[in-house]
Formats: structure tokens, sequence, C-alpha cells
């Protein structure tokens, strides 16, 4: 998408999708509770992003998503339709309970590389676990 961007620049923005206290789910209830967080967190993403966007799980319970053609403002809303709607989506298999989500996005600009953009992103991420998680912050 980069290398795509820099050869005809449209607006783009990175977010970085951690799970928060992921190994308590799997701990408390089982790893096949954690696994349908994942499909759940997963689909709330899918309904959110538009048809030229990207998401994709990262890691254990880390997810990437690639927003394109958008102004950060209306990117921050949709990253933000997310975070409430994973907050505000019981599971059952936890009795009803819900998981929150901690994201790091990032506005990409065309002097940053590949690397740079995720370091950003992964920053803006660690940033928001470390100050109290279930929030999104944009570096």
């Amino acid at each position: 998408m980069i290398e795509h961007q820099q050869s005809n620049p449209f607006p783009m923005q990175l977010a970085v999708m951690d799970i928060d206290n992921f190994k308590k789910v799997n701990d408390q209830y089982g790893h096949w509770v954690g696994d349908i967080v994942l499909k759940q967190v997963a689909g709330m993403v899918l309904k959110h992003i538009g048809s030229d966007d990207f998401a994709a799980r990262y890691g254990g319970e880390e997810f990437v998503i690639i927003l394109t053609a958008k102004k950060l403002e209306e990117s921050s809303e949709i990253i933000g339709r997310i975070l409430k709607g994973i907050a505000g989506m019981p599971v059952s298999e936890m009795d009803g309970k819900s998981i929150t989500v901690s994201i790091g996005m990032h506005d990409y600009r065309g002097e940053d590389s590949k690397s740079s953009t995720f370091q950003q992103a992964d920053d803006a991420l660690y940033e928001a676990k470390k100050t109290g998680k279930n929030k999104i912050i944009i570096f």
C-alpha cells in the first residue's frame, strides 16, 4: 500500500489494535473462548471498515487496520466506532461481560517509511496501554 501510495498519493492511516487483558480471558475462560473473542473482534472491525480498507490479525491478540482515501478525522471516527462497538459487545461465553481494546494510529505522510509508519502506530498503541487502555492514541 505504501509503495502504491508513493506513486499515487492518497490519505492513509495505520492503526494497530490490541485486545486488553486477553491473557486473562484465556486463563479464566479457556482458549476456546479466546478464539470466540478474536472472531467477534474481527467481525466488529470488518463491520466498520470500507471495501478499500484492509484489516488483518497481526499477532496473538493484535490486529492491524489500514484505512485509505480518508482524512484523519474520518478515520478517527471509524476507529472510534470500532473501539466503542467492541466495548459494548457482550460475550455470552464470558457470562455477558465485554472486552476492550487499545488502539494506536498513525497518519501516513509521504516521507514515512514502512517501518516508521508501523513504529509510530505501535508507539501510540503502547501509550494507549500505558495510560489506561480502552482508548485511541494518534501519533
